[in-house]
């Protein structure tokens, strides 16, 4: 495998796994928020609802940003000399 290739796929490895993270720390924030207000308020007025649109949305977006975040420094460090990196 070309290491251009190899580091494409870490970042979009990484960018999967953040969100992933991401998606399971955002249910269960949402859920304890739901059992704690029902809980306290009495009634079920706060309600979590999670639609697979709004989770693969969530995963599709942390993907674009993880492979972005990690592809454009990567670029520009690669057309930097190392003459110059040294210097900065």
């Amino acid at each position: 495998m070309r290491p251009v290739a190899r580091w494409l796929a870490l970042v979009l490895l990484l960018g999967l796994v953040g969100g992933t993270i991401g998606l399971i720390l955002g249910i269960a924030l949402s859920k304890s928020v739901e059992v704690i207000g029902t809980q306290v308020l009495g009634s079920s007025l706060l309600k979590a609802q999670l639609s697979p649109w709004l989770l693969l949305g969530a995963l599709a977006f942390s993907f674009i940003v993880g492979s972005l975040s990690g592809t454009l420094p990567a670029l520009q460090a690669a057309r930097t000399s190392p003459v110059e990196a040294l210097r900065a």
